[in-house]
């Protein structure tokens, strides 16, 4: 098992997690089961410590499912982009419930991680420097792909600039509320 603890060029007050998996979580409905997800890496970002744990093939699951329950418990709630993937995610492969809040400032087919983001670089309130490059910038299910082709490194790399880019997120959550209030609904939709 990887254990990386690496430095934040941005600051996050809250704790924020990030999952990849290596297993095929949908279904021919485009309904998501995570609960059945396999965690091959885990990302946890506080202030300015971002912590990687990743498996690779073959190492014992029952250690790193302990690794990761130890570094979780650290904390008494997390922010995640999508609450569902990491709060399923955990529930289903640790057989625990952890709180977990969501980032996404509101809800709208299309935006994703990336589109928020690049709003930001666009919109002046980040500096894309701040955020390393992203090798699966439009698509986390490569990690998939790259998990069954032993490309370690690329998943920690997208692991790393996805928790950057929530923690830029959550940061501006209020800009984004805000910038679109009059394009959402009561309940949080961009229409």
């Amino acid at each position: 098992m990887k254990i990386l603890n690496l430095k934040s060029p941005i600051f996050s007050e809250f704790a924020i997690v990030d999952n990849e998996i290596s297993n095929d979580i949908s279904d021919k409905f485009d309904d998501w089961h995570y609960e059945e997800a396999e965690i091959i890496c885990c990302g946890i970002f506080y202030h300015n410590d971002i912590i990687i744990l990743f498996r690779e093939k073959g190492e014992d699951l029952e250690e790193y499912k302990e690794t990761l329950k130890a570094n979780l418990m650290k904390f008494n709630c997390f922010f995640a982009f999508n609450r569902s993937m990491e709060f399923g995610n955990f529930k289903g492969f640790l057989g625990k419930i952890y709180d977990v809040k969501e980032i996404k400032p509101f809800k709208g087919k299309g935006w994703n991680k990336q589109k928020f983001f690049t709003e930001l670089v666009f919109d002046g309130k980040v500096n894309i420097n701040d955020c390393p490059i992203d090798p699966m910038e439009n698509d986390s299910g490569e990690c998939i792909k790259a998990y069954a082709n032993e490309e370690y490194q690329k998943i920690i790399n997208h692991n790393v600039a996805d928790l950057i880019k929530q923690a830029l997120i959550l940061n501006h959550t209020d800009y984004f509320k805000e910038k679109y209030k009059d394009r959402l609904d009561k309940n949080g939709w961009y229409n």
